[in-house]
């Protein structure tokens, strides 16, 4: 029956993510000098600020769509729909 796309998907974004993770915290052991924990590993200021670009990332997503929302709201204040009326036609 064979894996499905998802599995495969899976499999392979985690071993990357192994992988890197993996070779990054080796490389910065090994010749860097670092001790063994969370400081080894790589690009660890992205990795401390990334729930606050997460974060930052919602709200503005939010904004934006509560934005837009409201302006298309009072955009069609004042309007009244006419059941069965297709504006296209």
């Amino acid at each position: 029956m064979g894996w499905g796309w998802g599995w495969v998907f899976n499999v392979t974004f985690f071993s990357v993510l192994g992988a890197y993770f993996g070779i990054g915290m080796a490389y910065k052991v090994k010749h860097k000098g670092h001790s063994v924990g969370v400081e080894a590993l790589p690009n660890i200021e992205f990795w401390r600020s990334l729930p606050l670009y997460v974060r930052d990332g919602l709200f503005f997503s939010r904004e934006v769509v509560m934005g837009r929302l409201k302006d298309y709201k009072e955009s069609r204040q004042g309007t009244e729909q006419v059941p069965g009326y297709n504006e296209m036609s």
